[in-house]
């Protein structure tokens, strides 16, 4: 069982927020306040002191680092949400989900300050799960699912190439649903 302080805050304490425990082939990771709903990625944003995280119930939350809460909850995928990164700019999240899609959410700032998350903007069908989402430039998108890593517009949503790879297996994320 291993601990780690994901909520720091500048604080000299440091409280266990992320916990991780690994047995059979799988790892479980629960955020504090989240009870038992497994969180399979989580994303800084530096500029707004935020993070957002992906979990088991297909939900992308944005947390307040200060505040230590979630100030916002969106279903963002039919099955696990297992994936998500912040676009070049810090105005747009993408999600990767069990469900085959990937998906495009603004970030939009609130009156009196911070952030909450905004409409769906694009929704990419990759065509399995995804295992990997993010941007290195402002308008293009990467997925990567069962054997390829796709590259998106992101203004139109058309995909304009991909990469191919042998299938090695069969790999799954999520495993057992928490009841």
């Amino acid at each position: 069982f291993v601990s780690l302080p994901l909520f720091c805050g500048g604080e000299r304490r440091w409280t266990p927020g992320l916990s991780m425990s690994t047995y059979t082939v799988r790892a479980q990771r629960w955020i504090s306040g989240s009870g038992k709903l497994r969180h399979f990625d989580v994303c800084h944003n530096p500029a707004a002191s935020t993070m957002l995280s992906t979990a088991e119930d297909g939900s992308l939350k944005l947390w307040n680092f200060e505040k230590r809460r979630v100030e916002a909850t969106v279903k963002a995928h039919t099955d696990e949400a297992l994936r998500v990164a912040l676009l070049d700019g810090s105005e747009a999240v993408v999600t990767g989900g069990a469900d085959g899609f990937a998906k495009v959410w603004a970030l939009e700032d609130k009156d009196g300050g911070g952030q909450t998350l905004g409409a769906e903007k694009l929704k990419l069908e990759v065509g399995g799960q995804v295992y990997a989402v993010g941007s290195w430039t402002s308008s293009t998108i990467f997925t990567a699912s069962e054997n390829q890593v796709g590259f998106f517009d992101l203004e139109t949503g058309e995909a304009f190439g991909a990469l191919q790879f042998p299938k090695l297996g069969d790999l799954r994320h999520g495993g057992v649903r928490n009841e």
